[in-house]
């Protein structure tokens, strides 16, 4: 793990660990990694693909309103 940081999705709480994402509950370490690392925020790939498709609704609606 780079620079001892420990990197956690912000809206699944998946953690990155060497660039994959896991589960923190089925992540054995996790608890240990927490002591031992700094805590950073990302966005894991599922969870950034689930805010651009509610963005571009609300983009759409907001372009409805306009009209």
């Amino acid at each position: 793990m780079k620079n001892n940081l420990l990197t956690m999705c912000r809206g699944c709480e998946r953690i990155r660990v060497d660039g994959e994402w896991f589960d923190r509950d089925s992540y054995s370490t996790y608890d240990e990694m927490v002591r031992t690392h700094n805590i950073t925020d990302d966005y894991c790939p599922e969870c950034t693909e689930t805010f651009k498709k509610k963005s571009q609704e609300l983009k759409n609606q907001y372009s409805l309103l306009r009209n």
